[in-house]
């Protein structure tokens, strides 16, 4: 009974408010891949027109961060939900938009087919916390073979030796796509532009890589010039997308530093 209770509540809490009812659904959040990356992309590559709403600016981000639980984004909000964890917000999208449950596992009910997101999509998450945190180490401009031949190396070796035990050929988990496959892409597309040649040994994980940068929709978003340029921030300044063409001047506007000019 009292649980019964507690989740009605937070259902109350995430409802969005009504002001939001029957419109597109929003993603919040800088102009950098980071943690809404996987988002964008899954809802980009289903055709599910949303507000790619960017915040750029210390006032923008000051007043915004008054209306958030946690203090951080992304933040994604709908006709039913106000969320603000980005692994949550990737669950949810991939239950709304019929991404889970596939033939061959286990019932939707069943903790047993769950699990095996839970598990990978946990997994991926360290993984791409782990590279994130190695660009704010002082001198990781200058230990990037070491790390590369070493942890990441060893990290794309144990992820290539699940997504062959548990995908079937194209996807992470069974046979048709999920949320798993967007963040696995998000991750592996900044090792790409980092450590190309440590992508390129683990065979499978590459040729994974390169099928889901060559799906239409994928491939027509990471062309526009919409998609940010900028994975993350790193000790010394914004990580840029080595394979993107930046304009003369381009700049990289953000709420914590003045602007910062990207192209020369």
């Amino acid at each position: 009974m009292f649980y019964g209770r507690l989740l009605r509540e937070r259902v109350r809490h995430h409802r969005a408010p009504h002001s939001l009812m029957a419109v597109r659904p929003t993603l919040s959040y800088f102009e950098l891949r980071g943690r809404a990356e996987a988002s964008r992309l899954l809802l980009g590559d289903l055709g599910v027109e949303f507000i790619d709403r960017r915040i750029t600016s210390p006032e923008e981000w000051e007043a915004l961060k008054q209306d958030v639980p946690f203090g951080g984004l992304p933040r994604y909000q709908d006709e039913r939900v106000d969320l603000t964890q980005s692994h949550a917000i990737l669950r949810y999208l991939a239950r709304t938009q019929g991404l889970v449950g596939l033939d061959g596992l286990p019932g939707e009910n069943d903790a047993a087919a769950w699990v095996v997101y839970d598990e990978i999509q946990e997994v991926l998450s360290e993984t791409q916390e782990h590279l994130w945190r190695f660009a704010w180490e002082a001198d990781y401009q200058d230990t990037g073979e070491t790390y590369a031949n070493g942890i990441l190396r060893w990290f794309l070796g144990a992820l290539q030796q699940w997504y062959s035990e548990h995908g079937e050929g194209e996807y992470w988990v069974g046979d048709t796509i999920s949320h798993i496959d967007y963040l696995a892409f998000a991750y592996l597309d900044e090792v790409r532009a980092f450590f190309p040649e440590t992508l390129a040994r683990v065979e499978l994980l590459a040729a994974f890589h390169a099928r889901m940068q060559a799906r239409p929709r994928i491939a027509e978003y990471i062309d526009s010039g919409h998609r940010p340029v900028v994975f993350g921030m790193a000790v010394d300044g914004p990580k840029v997308d080595p394979d993107v063409t930046l304009e003369p001047g381009q700049m990289f506007h953000n709420p914590w530093t003045q602007p910062i000019v990207l192209g020369g």
